[in-house]
């Protein structure tokens, strides 16, 4: 092979590596959260209650054929369509020339992106009025993209054709992106894995046609029904509007959040200052979702999370020092930040955090800074199964994961279960394994897995994963309960083992730890808990634990006693409690508990967004002639790894010499 072809070879597979590389890692993003495109208005753009047809452009352009590109449509056709959304009727229109000028056309163009503002797999562009769509236009990016098997001196982005074609049809529907990664919405959906919709893109797409819906922070919505019960619907000052929940300290946000002031109050809003990713503002060294976010840097993801860096050959001025990393086996020159970084298990949100720019996950949010596995692990540490070296944390096994530093055991495997990954313990054998697991076979190897009806102590997310004779209880973790067997909160006290005691809780009872506490008669109140069976009552001035009651029927009093209701409960769903007392018109008052402290929020910030509004129905901006048509849009999007193509770029001329100077000497 002469020196030429093997030059072009060697920076071939060094472009691809890189790139490669950096795609397995995703963008970093706190929450699932589905968005939708508005008109001026602040509506969201949607299709008319009626049969929308998809046409597909029959010219074959880039090397991809018009059979490839149409069974990909009538692929992306059916996943849009299998979620019930009752207002959706997409169906296949056929075999069109360039365009059918109505409904939505898909077509290949060779045309390219602008890689600063456009969607990188595509554009889309949506012509509507007064918020219903009128057609849309969806052009598959193949200058840039290659969808087909490699070829010597091609170094396009290698991408799945029918997962492209499924996130750009999300977008012709009204969809914005996702700050879910998983989600096919969120950015670069390139891999085959976004064939098929997450539970985010249904959320979304029912938010859009119908289906119920319960937003989360950052979801988009139109009034706070469409939100978690007590969360509020705010209103961006562009017209968009997201769910956000009300807090008085930053401890009471995720990781990612802070609690910040907006027009009339404090709500726990995105570090980044907006919910949509494309219109993020994240400084250089900080985690974000596009490169949009980054102003004149890009966002390079190294490990699971994004942050915004620029490529350097040597000098990197204002931002920071230039410093060479290894991505996938090949050497790249990055501005980093300067700051000090944190050692080995120190909380992180983004790469520069960490001195090892290793920032792995974990399930409150965050993530604490890792060693690769392959560059030996302290004595104190375990290699887990995302190939990271970490300290075992609380978490039991079964319990939800993101890396092995929630799990005492420090193994977070895949489950393939309620939750994609639990904390496990190696097997060999069924006896192994603790209850309600079994030795259960993974790529990563054999582990104690969950299975069946979820046994006492158990995560669950609903009564009825725990089996028979048991309750699905608040935990210690957020939206995620906890199996605890049931019982009678009024009766003789025997229904739990020894230890335990029936715990009231929303008109029905369930088995607790007895954890100390005051006994009955003894002084309580919020820095004085009763034990987990009695209430805490203010009497004429004086706080005493007390057995509690129920007012409805008189069970737990005595013959001569009567049950008298509690005031001040209002936190407690399902029928009040009660205290029994001597005198029917007696009067007794519940003394709250102290709230439990919260983790701290490590990354919160000041955050004022003082343009944000309660959200209220839009009103028509003054009319214009604008053809017939009151909004024209065109996707926008993240070029992450396009742009990171002009940094690959300046390494790889730099290795590119270093060859040639090696081929010539």
């Amino acid at each position: 092979m002469g020196d030429a072809a093997l030059l072009r070879r060697t920076i071939h597979a060094i472009r691809i590596a890189l790139v490669a590389a950096c795609l397995v890692c995703g963008l970093a993003g706190e929450a699932d959260a589905y968005d939708a495109y508005r008109d001026a208005a602040g509506r969201p753009l949607r299709w008319a209650d009626r049969e929308v047809a998809v046409f597909v452009a029959s010219e074959a352009v880039g090397g991809v054929s018009v059979g490839a590109i149409d069974a990909a449509a009538k692929a992306a056709i059916a996943a849009w369509r299998a979620p019930a959304a009752p207002r959706l009727h997409l169906v296949y229109g056929g075999l069109v020339g360039k365009s059918a000028g109505f409904d939505i056309t898909l077509l290949l163009s060779d045309e390219g992106v602008d890689p600063r503002a456009g969607e990188p797999v595509g554009s889309v562009r949506i012509d509507a009025r007064e918020g219903e769509i009128l057609r849309a236009d969806i052009s598959v990016n193949v200058r840039d993209l290659r969808f087909g098997p490699a070829e010597d001196g091609d170094a396009r982005l290698r991408a799945d054709l029918r997962a492209v074609v499924t996130h750009l049809l999300g977008h012709a529907l009204g969809l914005a992106h996702s700050r879910e990664l998983e989600a096919t919405m969120g950015f670069l959906p390139i891999d085959a894995d976004k064939r098929s919709l997450e539970s985010d893109d249904i959320s979304g797409l029912r938010y859009q046609y119908g289906g119920a819906i319960s937003g989360e922070s950052c979801d988009a919505c139109e009034g706070d029904g469409d939100c978690r019960d007590g969360m509020l619907c705010l209103r961006w000052p562009n017209g968009s509007a997201y769910c956000a929940a009300p807090c008085v300290s930053h401890d009471e946000c995720r990781v990612g959040q802070s609690c910040g002031v907006w027009a009339e109050g404090t709500a726990c809003l995105p570090n980044g200052g907006h919910c949509a990713p494309d219109l993020e503002s994240a400084a250089h060294g900080k985690p974000c979702a596009s490169d949009l976010s980054c102003g004149d840097l890009f966002c390079l993801a190294i490990g699971d999370k994004g942050f915004c860096t620029i490529g350097c050959a040597g000098f990197c001025g204002q931002f920071g020092s230039c410093t060479t990393v290894q991505i996938g086996g090949t050497l790249a020159g990055l501005c980093l930040p300067d700051d000090s970084v944190g050692g080995f298990g120190a909380p992180c949100e983004a790469a520069p955090d960490c001195a090892s720019l290793q920032c792995a996950a974990t399930a409150d949010g965050g993530g604490r800074c890792a060693i690769p596995c392959s560059a030996g692990c302290p004595k104190d540490a375990i290699c887990d199964e995302l190939g990271f070296c970490v300290r075992p944390g609380a978490r039991p096994v079964g319990w939800p994961c993101a890396s092995g530093f929630d799990c005492s055991s420090g193994h977070c495997a895949e489950s393939g279960g309620t939750f994609p990954r639990v904390c496990a313990l190696p097997c060999e054998l069924a006896g192994d394994c603790p209850d309600g697991t079994g030795c259960t076979p993974t790529q990563a190897g054999s582990f104690c897995l969950p299975f069946g009806a979820a046994p006492v102590g158990f995560p669950c997310l609903q009564s009825g994963a725990c089996g028979p004779d048991r309750r699905c209880v608040a935990s210690d973790v957020p939206d995620v309960g906890e199996c605890r067997e049931a019982c009678d909160p009024f009766g003789d006290g025997t229904d739990c083992v020894a230890g335990g005691r029936c715990r009231w809780e929303a008109g029905a009872g369930h088995c607790a730890p007895s954890g100390g506490g005051a006994l009955v008669g003894a002084p309580c109140g919020p820095d004085e808990a009763c034990r987990v069976d009695l209430v805490c009552v203010e009497e004429a001035g004086f706080a005493r634990c007390a057995v509690d009651c129920d007012p409805a029927s008189g069970a737990g009093c005595g013959d001569t006693e009567h049950c008298v209701a509690l005031s001040g409960d209002e936190s407690s769903a399902g029928p009040p409690r009660g205290i029994c007392a001597a005198d029917a018109g007696a009067s007794a008052r519940f003394v709250a508990p102290a709230p439990e402290p919260a983790k701290a929020n490590f990354a919160a910030r000041p955050l004022g967004l003082s343009d944000v509004v309660r959200w209220a129905p839009p009103k028509d901006p003054p009319l214009e002639d604008d053809g017939g048509c009151s909004a024209t849009r065109r996707a926008r999007g993240s070029s992450g790894r396009l742009w990171l193509l002009v940094c690959a770029a300046l390494t790889i001329g730099a290795l590119g010499r270093a060859v040639r100077r090696t081929t010539s000497g």
